[in-house]
């Protein structure tokens, strides 16, 4: 499939697209492009993004149809905040629609009824009381629903160490273990597509919490209908493999996609120095950790081997290459010095 995401009025890009995009790279202006134009295209807010994208508003395509709000569901994940807001009840948060289900269950129905039997009783209390004072006057307190009941008297939190907590004190690392856990079941009781676009995760998440979320989300790509986009500064907290390098873009002066693995290794081959000899692991960790440098030319510190893919991946790209600094040459001395057990 191919997804086509208007960045400006009529500044269109297009990716090979299947269930997961990484996007990474150190133009930072490019990455946030993407995710304001897949943010408010789905928010649809015409008067903020008319003067930007045109009369049309913002396009997004997937093989040349628009995507439809109605029929795929959308979440956006930028802060801590936007993790937090779907673990409250709030009209169309994943944990709202959830409860809100409860709603139409027979024993919820039963048990609403009782409380319900309750409240007659007590407001017939009340006016016994009240007819003291006054005769004329009648008292009536309406039957509560169980989404009235849940709107005006739900708290959420959490237990732990045998102590209760609001939910405000859960870290974002257990949080987003709660997230998942109802995404999945949104997953599983709709045939709707659901998406999660996700940006700077490294900047609220730990370096672990961040590498099993995102690996959670590739599996259930495989079992449902759910689409990732992964925007973020690197890959360094990510787990991939060769089958996932065609699934990278990289945000260098405009948005480059990879090849897939195994044309990559052929290209970075033919154009290799000298006999190239990376194993295919070593390859996609070596490949992982130079993606925020391809197209830089400057303040790039990596491994001289890494330093070496970066200069042929460039050169594939036909991208500007990097400026080595002359006093960033090691002496022999100074090899030596690093080489040693000293």
């Amino acid at each position: 499939m191919i997804l086509k995401i208007e960045l400006e009025d009529n500044q269109f890009v297009d990716f090979d697209f299947e269930d997961i995009l990484y996007v990474s790279g150190y133009n930072q202006n490019l990455l946030w492009k993407l995710y304001r134009s897949l943010y408010f295209y789905f928010q649809k807010a015409p008067e903020l993004t008319q003067n930007i994208y045109g009369d049309n508003g913002i396009e997004v395509l997937l093989d040349n149809q628009k995507i439809s709000s109605k029929h795929n569901k959308v979440f956006f994940i930028d802060s801590r905040n936007s993790i937090y807001e779907e673990m409250i009840y709030k009209k169309g948060n994943m944990i709202f629609n959830i409860i809100n289900e409860i709603n139409d269950d027979i024993s919820t129905n039963r048990f609403m009824e009782k409380i319900n039997d309750e409240v007659y009783k007590l407001n017939f209390l009340i006016q016994e009381k009240l007819n003291v004072l006054s005769d004329s006057l009648t008292f009536d307190i309406q039957d509560i629903n169980f989404l009235e009941l849940m709107k005006n008297n739900l708290e959420i939190g959490y237990f732990n160490n045998e102590k209760s907590y609001p939910l405000s004190f859960m870290s974002t690392d257990e949080l987003i273990d709660e997230y998942l856990k109802f995404l999945e079941y949104e997953l599983k009781r709709t045939s709707d597509t659901f998406w999660v676009v996700t940006y700077n995760l490294s900047s609220y998440l730990s370096k672990n919490k961040l590498k099993e979320f995102i690996n959670q989300l590739k599996i259930l790509t495989k079992k449902f209908s759910l689409k990732v986009i992964y925007i973020g500064n690197d890959l360094n907290d990510l787990y991939l493999d060769s089958e996932d390098i065609r699934d990278i873009v990289v945000a260098a002066d405009n948005f480059e996609q990879i090849l897939p693995f195994e044309e990559l290794k052929r290209s970075i081959t033919n154009n290799y120095p000298n006999e190239f000899e990376l194993k295919n692991e070593d390859l996609v960790e070596s490949f992982r950790r130079i993606v925020p440098f391809i197209g830089k030319t400057k303040d790039v510190y990596l491994s001289n081997k890494d330093l070496v893919l970066l200069k042929v991946v460039n050169h594939i790209l036909s991208l500007d290459n990097i400026k080595l600094l002359k006093n960033d040459v090691l002496t022999s001395a100074e090899t030596e010095f690093l080489e040693s057990n000293d």
